[in-house]
């Protein structure tokens, strides 16, 4: 796996050096637009609908819209940095313990393998034992990606932790709460009959019952038909992946004029 990033985990005055994993594969599978008559690849252009043409990126700027339209620019300098001024140091700094169930999981966004860095493997290790014994859940404050939020740090069987980036609660839109909240009459055998078909349903959870059949059939298709495209020329390689593989030829000719050499 490859490190988002190290920085470290405060944990009162202990301070944790800590390497941050992405945890999960993305499920989705990514597709792209193409040209139907000659099987090129769409690229997306910027267009100002004012100016009538295409427009490049140091001529762009944010803006924040209004709810009548307007645009409100956001240039260099307009709003102070909203970083805290350790951003850079990339730390994720503990503020409260809680318990699991006081976490609503509509709150989840991603989860990430923390996995201690060069001089933390102790520290960390007492942080998961303790968290683990205490059957407690860390709140911390941190940047990820320059952006700053919320995270919920939790153990994982005793052998790691995982963090998990949270919504913040005021961003939860309030108003599904009442979806429920309809007059209906039900019966108590109905009642007992609803109770009685989730008891026959319940079961341990097992993550390896649950595999993603969908997406392997998708893939399994892509590889069947993938045996019909014809094979890659130079005018149908990018041009970044293009002049790699150059570098690399000249590299793998230039080590083995090197060898017979020698």
């Amino acid at each position: 796996m490859h490190s988002m990033f190290q920085g470290t985990l405060g944990f009162g005055l202990v301070s944790i050096p800590i390497q941050v994993f992405k945890a999960m594969d993305d499920d989705q599978i990514a597709l792209h637009w193409m040209h139907t008559a000659c099987q090129s690849r769409i690229r997306y252009q910027k267009f100002c609908p004012s100016c009538q043409r295409v427009v490049e990126s140091d001529e762009l700027s944010k803006a924040y819209q209004l709810a009548d339209g307007r645009l409100v620019p956001l240039e260099a300098g307009n709003l102070a940095d909203p970083l805290p001024p350790d951003a850079e140091k990339r730390n994720i700094g503990i503020v409260a313990f809680h318990r699991l169930d006081d976490v609503d999981p509509i709150l989840y966004r991603a989860a990430y393998w923390l996995k201690p860095a060069a001089g933390g493997s102790k520290a960390y290790r007492l942080l998961l034992d303790a968290m683990d014994a205490s059957g407690l859940v860390a709140i911390a404050q941190m940047v990820l990606r320059t952006k700053p939020g919320l995270a919920l740090i939790r153990p994982i069987e005793g052998s790691g932790l995982v963090l998990h980036t949270l919504h913040y609660p005021e961003s939860l839109r309030s108003e599904g709460l009442q979806f429920g909240r309809v007059q209906a009459h039900i019966t108590p055998k109905e009642q007992e009959l609803a109770l009685l078909l989730i008891a026959q349903m319940t079961q341990t959870f097992d993550p390896a019952a649950y595999p993603n059949r969908a997406g392997h059939e998708f893939m399994e298709r892509i590889r069947e038909l993938a045996e019909d495209v014809p094979p890659p020329t130079a005018d149908s390689v990018p041009s970044d992946l293009l002049a790699l593989m150059e570098r690399l030829k000249a590299s793998l000719e230039e080590t083995g004029a090197s060898a017979s050499g020698a």
